[in-house]
């Protein structure tokens, strides 16, 4: 189906592997996360750098209740050297909604300082094989910068509205799902970034039928909570990532969307000049939103 095969491509752009391990007879949890986006913020002057490509390796002692961190490809300023950052034995525990929590005041890597630390994974098993945890990821750094990671790709769930112009006909729906992701390889001046938006089940009328769409290319602007999407005539594709076929029936326009990484993602755009789809997101789904992968 093609759901399946979308769903595919997005999940190898996710750039997470894990696994489950032990040693010593402690237990550990062991995952490595590529092609991040670190937002880099100059808390004296305001000057922002964002670059991409960071790797985390993330060990995590389940017996111990204890995280180990490296952090690989953390550039402060333009130009500058890229960082490697090793922490170890950081006191880690599960918050009441099973979320993996980790923080700390003040460490030393090497020659640089990090205080305010903090980690959080959200558990998300998207079915029985695809395990999709979110990650949320600050610290500041020798006193002068703020840091925030973006993973390359976060899946979103949640209640898509649609209206029709100039009617009041009005849809809602839990069963569309989204995930917007960040090109590494598309990063301007500032805090701005290209992004792609993957819409899961879109359904815009009754009589239509669910299709798998994907949008390019989006303007994106990263901040300290999270990031802006704002778009025009923006062209529509089905198929896959790498066999897009453009819909021109259904132009975008007056895309907006703000994504809040404690939080999660609206959306607001029109398709076709007949619809407005609104859409209110978070990282939890129901079950039966997500067809078996296998």
């Amino acid at each position: 189906m093609k759901i399946k095969k979308l769903l595919i491509a997005t999940l190898a752009i996710f750039g997470l592997t894990s696994c489950l391990g032990g040693s010593n007879d402690d237990q550990h949890y062991i995952a490595a996360l590529s092609d991040c986006i670190n937002y880099v913020e100059n808390t004296q002057s305001g000057d922002v750098n964002v670059t991409g490509g960071a790797k985390y390796s993330i060990d995590v002692n389940i017996t111990q209740s204890t995280l180990d961190l490296v952090i690989d490809g953390v550039q402060l300023t333009p130009g500058g050297g890229s960082l490697v950052l090793n922490l170890k034995d950081i006191p880690c525990s599960y918050d009441k909604d099973g979320n993996l929590v980790a923080s700390t005041l003040t460490y030393t890597s090497g020659s640089n300082t990090i205080t305010n630390f903090s980690f959080k994974m959200r558990q998300r098993y998207l079915n029985a094989t695809s395990y999709i945890p979110v990650f949320d990821v600050t610290f500041n750094i020798n006193g002068s910068y703020f840091v925030r990671t973006f993973q390359s790709s976060t899946f979103y769930f949640g209640t898509t509205n649609v209206q029709i112009i100039n009617t009041s006909t009005q849809t809602n729906t839990d069963k569309t799902f989204y995930t917007v992701t960040f090109d590494k390889t598309k990063i301007g001046e500032g805090n701005n970034v290209s992004a792609n938006l993957y819409i899961y089940s879109a359904k815009f009328a009754d009589k239509m039928p669910k299709m798998d769409l994907m949008i390019f290319n989006i303007p994106a602007k990263l901040g300290r909570d999270g990031y802006t999407l704002a778009g025009d005539n923006l062209k529509v594709y089905t198929g896959t990532v790498t066999n897009p076929v453009e819909q021109p029936d259904y132009p975008i326009t007056g895309l907006t969307g703000t994504g809040i990484i404690t939080k999660g993602l609206t959306l607001n755009f029109t398709v076709a000049s007949r619809f407005i789809l609104s859409a209110d997101l978070g990282y939890s789904f129901t079950e039966g939103v997500i067809e078996d992968l296998q």
